[in-house]
């Protein structure tokens, strides 16, 4: 039971983690279109292909990440009082009721892992579009230097 319970502790800090993480990329984002985008924008008078990309990527990126700081409803890291104490008046025991609340915390651990790995996923794509945004605006103001 105590490593299921850990298991979920240690799936919950994860998704906080993360939600930290998300947060301070969206901010990078930002930042990263700020000076070098509009350093970009101003030196080539327009935005041309490599601008339009990186945009794009700007806006992926941004929405991937907000994304990532929305709350999740499929995770599950405790336990509903009411359902505990169902099984337990249903069951009358507790090695019984103990088996089927130790279930429980596995079948959420297994859930919240496939779920973390699909966050963790769109947060690795999240950070290639922040590249590709910084490399497009550096091509944009590399083309200025003469």
């Amino acid at each position: 039971m105590q490593a299921a319970l850990r298991t979920l502790d240690i799936q919950e800090r994860a998704v906080e983690q993360l939600r930290l993480r998300s947060g301070v990329l969206l901010a990078a984002c930002s930042l990263i279109a700020s000076i070098f985008g509009g350093a970009a924008i101003r030196a080539n008078h327009g935005l041309g292909a490599s601008g339009v990309v990186a945009l794009a990527a700007l806006a992926i990126s941004t929405s991937l990440c907000v994304y990532l700081l929305l709350t999740k409803r499929g995770l599950t890291f405790t336990l509903d009082a009411e359902d505990v104490y169902e099984l337990l008046r249903e069951t009358g025991n507790d090695d019984r009721a103990l088996k089927e609340l130790i279930g429980w915390l596995v079948a959420f651990g297994r859930e919240n892992s496939r779920q973390l790995w699909s966050l963790d996923r769109v947060f690795v794509y999240a950070a290639f579009c922040l590249m590709v945004q910084m490399v497009s605006w550096s091509v944009m103001l590399l083309g200025t230097l003469h």
